[in-house]
């Protein structure tokens, strides 16, 4: 995504990226099995769009990001809501997190099967290094995972459309 400087003169904003392993996040009905049939909801994050500006004298940049989530009814059909956090992180050119929060969102699907929500996050900001430009950094996403979920998506990551 390009954003404009001050001068006019055209920037590139990091990229955006979600973490495969934490994507997706599946809920079962209760006392169900962690099988695709009794998956009473899915949460997924796509690719994050970031906009932003950057103050060359500062070597500052400013972001805005927005998280598509999609909200899934599963086969189970017993959740319509979910309230769960997912995070947003600053990764530098050497895959070093320079900064990372998370976000607690309760979304619900008002009687429909699935729903897109486009989250805004609108206090990132990146320093840059000295010979680096804004572009060598990435912003990425992944929803906070129990140790039980990780495992669940990286066993069905072949299966997760």
């Amino acid at each position: 995504t390009e954003g404009t400087i001050f001068s006019g003169a055209k920037i590139y904003c990091p990229t955006g990226r979600v973490v495969s392993d934490a994507a997706q996040l599946s809920r079962f009905r209760q006392g169900g099995q962690p099988v695709a049939a009794d998956i009473a909801l899915t949460v997924e994050l796509s690719p994050p769009r970031v906009e932003c500006d950057y103050d060359s004298d500062e070597r500052l940049g400013d972001g805005e990001v927005t998280v598509p989530i999609t909200l899934r009814q599963g086969p189970a059909k017993t959740l319509t809501q979910d309230e769960f956090t997912y995070f947003v992180a600053v990764v530098d050119f050497n895959n070093v997190v320079q900064s990372r929060k998370d976000y607690r969102v309760n979304l619900a699907l008002d009687g429909q099967q699935a729903a897109v929500f486009n989250e805004q996050v609108d206090d990132i900001s990146v320093s840059v290094a000295e010979g680096r430009m804004l572009a060598d950094y990435r912003v990425v996403v992944g929803l906070q995972l129990s140790p039980a979920e990780m495992s669940y998506n990286q066993a069905t990551r072949s299966r997760i459309p």
